[in-house]
């Protein structure tokens, strides 16, 4: 089965920070600077090659680096390499792999990563990965990881988060800040350093572009026919397409002249490599926004009190014209005072010791801009499990149910002697529960024994069905089917009555014993099935079999019709026999009803279902159903579970399903409520797998974020 996991690795950098080792023509990412015998690309390539199947890697380089990106993995083909004609920044530069991608494959999954990366626990950080994938593909979350600061390092970007979780919403993102804040960010603890490492789907960094930065998005969104294809050279290859989107984020031509300056000024970068004898400075023509490099310098002479310099340092107008920085626009001035007072210039004689690695200017203002969708995975190192997870079992009771509409949850349970409702957006949390209905205190046929209450929004109005007797306690011999009806969930229930579920539907009389219906449309018709016996008895040790009919409206209901009998081995072995607790699951054209069989106060107790056998057969007909089981069932540690409902994820891409399990082994009805996700098999039935083991689990997908 094809992966959908890819892996961008970003490789068009000249690696200027590492010269004189690293030259244009063989910048760092193609060197073996460790002493390792592996250059920094290979390390990269290798380090997530155990995640990420080798088809699946994109490099995103300059045009002239390519053969060397072939050279050192040799693994992917040409196609696999993405050539800039221009190096831009890193908004292009993503862009044009998720474009890429979004072509080949839309439920593509993207890491995005620099290829000179220092990284030594990888198996620590390839958990983290993963768990970013998970988290990434459940909730169309902008991840990027955080490094925990070990000092307060003015050469790093900063993020801030909004809580300690593992994974965390992003308040902002701060690039290299001057000492003092940095130590300040240290003090807060809310701060990590931005790795440069990225983990989304396509489709929501595609959603990303269009939406904070619409250029991107026109300018490859006119591309992405050609990418992939023979013409892609010729299209992406005309310098103007990306040329045009080079002010979008901090554009690295604002530094140049300042990195020049510092890099023809220092003797080496921290390799052990003789000194080299200074150069001279070619002269340029400043740039707009920046200092010309004497007035840079002389500024910094000030500032370290060897006199000289200006008071404060002066900008460049677009023509030319010198003008002070207080008269300057206020965003211009900050951004022209920040690099100025960032550009260190090392005594003469001094070694200018680079960090392995610095996050680019213009990587972090391109997560400002998409600040408003991104999370922090914390601790690159140091990360624990991420906290959007549940806990099974969610909640003592049993026979639960629960239901989608509109993109909320209900959930309908008993409440002491009434019904409650439950409505949320997050299927694992019970929120804004609400009693919707009381039985009279007694002398009605529906004063005590509710039981298994189901919600259900049928032509526009929402009922419950459930069962009830007019007597408490056991035997349990008058157990009956009623319904409410209501115009909201979360409404004052009107009953509706009792539900004839006999054997004279035109004379009503010797109601016969009903429980656990459910109700499910096929075809434009609607149809109950339930759990009943054959007749009526004066003991409830009476085996119980499953009923349909076809129902005239949500509150009438049409001849009975035997559907299954408990008549397979493993439905067997109690002192009676029983299906009950049917429910309707469907996966595209298929219809199941999954039901509990054996005793359900016994450990034995587990799921069977019959399985319409074609969508044209007649739901009326036991012959057009196939039975098959168990399909669900305990185990040695969960035991008795059954009495299940379905329902789908928030975004509705993943199933799961919402069941009860004894809490022992003894013989009794203390039960619990669990959920977990289950997925088909190739022949299109459900596959439930073991019981949900207590402890936290990953949750649904697509799951709001402030419901965790």
């Amino acid at each position: 089965m094809a992966s959908n996991k890819y892996c961008v690795i970003m490789a068009g950098g000249i690696g200027s920070r590492f010269w004189p080792k690293s030259r244009q023509s063989m910048p760092k990412q193609f060197l073996d600077i460790l002493g390792t015998g592996k250059s920094f690309i290979r390390h990269t390539y290798e380090r997530f090659a155990k995640i990420v199947p080798a088809g699946n890697f994109l490099v995103v380089t300059n045009h002239k680096y390519k053969d060397l990106v072939l050279q050192h993995i040799p693994e992917i083909g040409e196609k696999q390499v993405l050539c800039e004609p221009i190096g831009r920044n890193t908004a292009p530069c993503i862009a044009y792999a998720a474009y890429t991608l979004l072509r080949e494959n839309p439920d593509a999954e993207m890491i995005v990563t620099p290829s000179d990366h220092l990284i030594l626990n990888e198996d620590d950080f390839r958990t983290i990965i993963g768990e970013c994938l998970e988290f990434a593909d459940r909730h169309d979350a902008l991840l990027t990881v955080g490094i925990n600061p070990t000092r307060p390092d003015t050469g790093y970007g900063y993020i801030q988060v909004s809580d300690d979780h593992a994974i965390s919403k992003v308040k902002c993102f701060t690039e290299k800040p001057d000492l003092e804040l940095a130590q300040t960010f240290l003090q807060t603890g809310e701060f990590y350093w931005n790795s440069g490492i990225f983990i989304w789907k396509v489709q929501a960094i595609v959603e990303a572009f269009r939406k904070y930065l619409p250029e991107h998005h026109a300018m490859f969104s006119g591309m992405m026919r050609a990418l992939g294809t023979d013409s892609e050279t010729a299209i992406v290859g005309v310098p103007r397409h990306l040329d045009r989107l080079r002010h979008h984020g901090e554009s690295r031509q604002r530094l140049r002249p300042l990195r020049r300056f510092r890099l023809e000024r220092r003797r080496h970068v921290g390799l052990g490599l003789p000194a080299r004898p200074q150069r001279p400075l070619r002269q340029r023509r400043p740039r707009r926004g920046v200092l010309p490099l004497r007035h840079a310098q002389q500024h910094r002479l000030a500032a370290q009190g060897q006199g000289g310099g200006h008071q404060r340092p002066e900008g460049i107008h677009r023509r030319g014209h010198r003008r002070r920085a207080d008269d300057m626009p206020p965003r211009r001035r900050t951004e022209h005072q920040e690099i100025h007072r960032r550009s260190k210039v090392p005594q003469r004689g001094q070694t200018h010791l680079t960090p392995m690695k610095r996050m680019p200017f213009h990587t972090t203002a391109l997560l400002r801009r998409f600040a408003a969708g991104c999370f922090l995975v914390a601790g690159m190192l140091s990360c624990s499990a991420p906290q959007a997870t549940f806990t099974n079992p969610l909640r003592d009771g049993a026979d639960p149910w629960i239901t989608k509409y509109d993109g909320r949850y209900y959930t309908c349970f008993k409440s002491g002697r009434g019904i409650a409702v439950t409505e949320s957006d997050d299927m694992t949390r019970f929120e804004r529960e609400r009693v919707v209905w009381q039985p009279a205190d007694s002398g009605a046929w529906n004063s005590f024994n509710i039981w298994a209450p189901e919600l259900h929004r049928l032509r526009g109005k929402w009922y419950i069905y459930y069962a009830a007797a007019p007597v408490p306690g056991s035997p349990f011999t008058g157990q009956r089917t009623g319904v409410l009806e209501c115009d909201t969930p979360l409404g004052d229930y009107r009953d509706r009555g009792m539900l004839y579920t006999g054997d004279n539907p035109d004379g009503k009389t010797d109601n016969i014993w009903a429980i656990d219906m459910t109700l499910f449309e096929h075809r434009g018709a609607l149809y109950a099935v339930w759990s009943g016996w054959e007749r009526q008895r004066d003991t409830d040790a009476t085996d119980q079999l499953l009923y349909i009919a076809r129902m005239e409206s949500p509150t009438r209901i049409g001849p009975r019709i035997l559907l299954s009998r408990p008549d397979q081995p493993w439905e067997q072995g109690d002192h009676i026999a029983l299906q009950e607790g049917p429910s309707a699951l469907r996966h595209g054209d298929d219809l199941f009803i999954v039901y509990s069989t054996r005793g359900s106060w016994s450990r034995h107790y587990k799921l069977g279902q019959l399985r319409l056998r074609t969508p044209d057969s007649d739901p009326l007909d036991p012959a057009s159903w196939i039975k098959s089981g168990p399909v669900f069932t305990g185990n040695d540690r969960i035991h008795g579970v059954g009495h299940a409902s379905f329902t789908t994820s928030p975004d509705g891409r993943e199933h799961w399903i919402y069941y009860h399990s004894k809490k022992d082994t003894v013989h009794n009805w203390g039960r619990d409520v669990r959920l977990q996700r289950f997925d088909f098999d190739a022949a299109g039935n459900p596959r439930f797998g073991q019981p949900a083991e207590p402890g936290p689990y990953p949750m649904p997908s697509g799951t709001p974020i402030h419901a965790n």
